[in-house]
């Protein structure tokens, strides 16, 4: 009867208080905790886990609350970090089923994981929801591939909010070179923003080498703009370029 009452708690997630209750009253036998615990890690194992409404609804048939095994999620965590085609995506539902959360060595494996897939915005969110903190030099690893990466939507910001580390100054001067040299559209929207969220003053070659790019390109405006955050004086020859529009 045990065995019926695991497979029926392990294999349907359709399960209802009226199927237990009459199965005791046929046999006189009641489901124990043992058979609902042994059910539901039984279930965890296969990765088939249905959400936390999943273990309310066992407790809502059964009566009895199901605590999964920290060892067999755990467990299910590493399974997960071997998996190549999946990685560790599967852990956010873990957690937010069964309320374990992966231990601190897991989660840092996982966050080198990402930084080595260049899948920053992976790490922030795993962090928020594991409250695992990366090592330092997991955090200036991802960093550096923001800075060398520089796209539409990547931000330092996130990084240092959950983390609390800023990055090393030496990375931030490789994203200024990075959004001037490839001059892509709203490049000086990008400096301006990494200067707004790290504080770090870029070179004087970065900084004359947009003066140059404004003045090539005859963008009066933009060329405004970065004096107005950065107060550098141009060089001469940018200088000279600008008048040149101005008079034309």
């Amino acid at each position: 009867v045990q065995e019926g009452y695991q497979r029926t708690i392990a294999d349907d997630w359709l399960m209802e208080r009226k199927h237990f209750e009459g199965l005791k009253k046929l046999t006189g036998i009641a489901v124990s905790e043992e058979t609902v615990q042994h059910a539901i890690n039984a279930r965890i194992k296969t990765g088939n886990v249905l959400g936390d409404y999943y273990f309310k609804n066992i407790e809502n048939a059964t009566g009895i609350k199901p605590i999964p095994d920290n060892e067999v999620v755990q467990g299910m965590f590493k399974k997960c970090l071997r998996d190549k085609k999946n990685g560790p995506y599967f852990w956010e539902y873990l957690v937010k089923s069964t309320g374990i959360k992966p231990e601190e060595k897991l989660a840092q494996q996982a966050y080198e994981q990402f930084v080595r897939e260049e899948k920053t915005h992976d790490l922030t969110r795993f962090v928020e929801f594991t409250g695992v903190v990366p090592e330092e030099k997991t955090i200036q690893a991802a960093y550096r591939t923001l800075a060398k990466r520089n796209k539409f939507g990547d931000s330092f910001s996130e990084v240092q909010k959950v983390t609390g580390i800023a990055p090393r100054p030496e990375t931030v001067q490789t994203a200024y070179s990075v959004i001037v040299d490839r001059k892509e559209s709203i490049w000086e929207f990008y400096l301006q923003r990494v200067f707004k969220e790290t504080g770090v003053v870029p070179s004087q070659d970065v900084v004359q080498k947009a003066y140059e790019t404004c003045a090539r390109l005859g963008h009066i405006d933009k060329f405004n703009e970065l004096y107005d955050t950065f107060k550098v004086q141009p060089s001469q020859e940018t200088r000279k370029a600008l008048e040149s529009i101005l008079k034309s």
